[in-house]
């Protein structure tokens, strides 16, 4: 048994039988057409379903917007982390060759201290902001705070590696190491 509304009277019809394609409204007498219902119903059905993906949608693209600038963000502080350690790594070749000035001994101990805090800080801090979101599937994406962590922390060793290397390069190359 099906209950469909009458769509005159707002009154309620039982439709017992799969063959009755039509039948009587018993409060107004009006006619109510089961293929007609249906096909009202399947309207709503997809225009429910179209409301629901472009909703889906613009969430999607607040997700991908965050996760951009996100990503953005964590490029920027990976080039502020790459130059603070070449400063660090070049200050203390400098210092190594200016007879340990004390000048150059209080900026070479900063710049190694804000170094070590930054390989650290850098990771969490960014990790803890990470849009837990993949893009490729459009859903969440469980892991994504560890993942990005490690990373990071992957990311600031080669950093860290590779300012050491250059640093090492530019001071051989002006001669203050030979």
């Amino acid at each position: 048994m099906i209950v469909l509304m009458c769509p005159h009277c707002g009154g309620k019809v039982e439709r017992t039988d799969d063959r009755q394609y039509a039948l009587k409204c018993p409060y107004c007498g009006g006619e109510v057409s089961f293929e007609a219902i249906r096909s009202n119903v399947e309207y709503n059905d997809l225009r429910d379903i179209n409301v629901r993906m472009q909703q889906d949608d613009a969430a999607d693209a607040d997700k991908r917007r965050k996760l951009k600038q996100w990503m953005l963000m964590r490029n920027i502080l990976v080039g502020v982390f790459g130059l603070i350690n070449f400063l660090a790594w070049f200050s203390l070749g400098y210092y190594t060759r200016s007879g340990r000035e004390p000048v150059f001994t209080m900026l070479t101990a900063l710049l190694l201290l804000l170094m070590l805090f930054t390989s650290v800080a850098f990771p969490v801090l960014l990790a803890a902001t990470r849009v837990s979101y993949n893009a490729m599937n459009r859903q969440e994406d469980k892991g994504a705070k560890i993942k990005a962590f490690f990373g990071l922390l992957l990311t600031n060793v080669l950093v860290f590696v590779g300012t050491f290397l250059i640093a090492l390069i530019v001071i051989w190359a002006l001669g203050w190491i030979g």
